[in-house]
């Protein structure tokens, strides 16, 4: 089986650009409910500082949440969609 391209919210908020951030992102989709198998997938990710590892899950974004999240993001900003 295929596996679809997933992208961190951070890459999401650069695509959307306009001033997005990825912390902007992940509040969006919240709001929206969109953090579902539908429109995305939970993974583990892992942060080395200081020599001690954590683990903690992020939501990845398939495409489909894409359109959705820019839409939500310009309409709030008062901006044109493209």
């Amino acid at each position: 089986m295929k596996s679809k391209k997933a992208f961190y919210a951070k890459e999401i908020a650069k695509i959307i650009g306009n001033g997005c951030t990825g912390i902007m992102v992940g509040r969006l989709a919240n709001e929206l409910n969109i953090k579902t198998t539908k429109y995305g997938i939970w993974v583990q990710d892992a942060v080395t500082k200081y020599g001690r590892t954590r683990h903690y899950s992020t939501f990845k974004y398939y495409r489909n949440a894409i359109k959705i999240l820019k839409k939500a993001f310009l309409e709030r900003k008062g901006l044109e969609i493209s």
